[in-house]
C-alpha cells in the first residue's frame, strides 16, 4: 500500500487533524528516499527525516493514495522525443480505474504534480464521462 511521496523542492506536508490513514496491525513500514545529488558532493548535507505518528484514536475520515498519470520510460504512449520545444502527453483514468474508490467518492485533499524536472507545465483536471469539466485540480505552470 503506497502512503505518500516527496520530492525536493517540495514543502512539508502533514495531514488535516480528521484525516488518517487506517493501518489495521500494521507493524512493518517501508520507506524510499530518492537522493538529488547531481554534482556527487561527498560532503553534501543529508536533513532528510520522517515522522509518522500511531494512535489508537480513529479520525473522521481514512486517507488513501491515488495515482494517475503516466510513467515516463514505461508508458504505452512512448517517450517525450528528445528536441522538441513543446510535446504534449495526456493521460487519463478511463472508468475501470475508478471501480475501487467508495460508492460516496472522494474528496481530493492534498496533490503532488511531478514530472522529474522535464517538464514546464502539468496539470489535473476533473472531467466527467460526457466530456464536462468540472474543475481544474492542481495546476503547476
Amino acid at each position: 500500500r503506497y502512503l505518500g511521496a516527496w520530492a525536493v523542492g517540495g514543502e512539508p506536508f502533514l495531514f488535516p487533524p480528521e484525516v488518517g490513514f487506517f493501518v489495521n496491525g500494521t507493524t512493518d513500514f517501508i520507506f524510499e528516499w530518492h537522493y538529488d545529488n547531481p554534482d556527487l558532493e561527498v560532503t553534501a548535507p543529508d536533513f532528510s527525516g520522517l515522522n509518522l505518528w500511531l494512535t489508537p484514536n480513529l479520525r473522521q475520515y481514512n486517507a488513501e493514495t491515488f495515482i494517475s498519470g503516466q510513467i515516463i520510460g514505461r508508458s504505452p504512449l512512448g517517450d517525450i522525443p528528445p528536441g522538441n520545444p513543446a510535446f504534449e502527453l495526456v493521460a487519463a483514468c478511463p472508468g475501470e480505474c475508478l471501480e475501487t474508490l467508495p460508492p460516496m467518492g472522494m474528496n481530493v485533499f492534498a496533490t503532488m504534480l511531478h514530472t522529474h524536472e522535464i517538464g514546464r507545465q502539468v496539470w489535473l483536471e476533473h472531467i466527467k464521462p460526457d466530456g464536462t469539466q468540472v474543475e481544474n485540480i492542481a495546476l503547476d505552470a
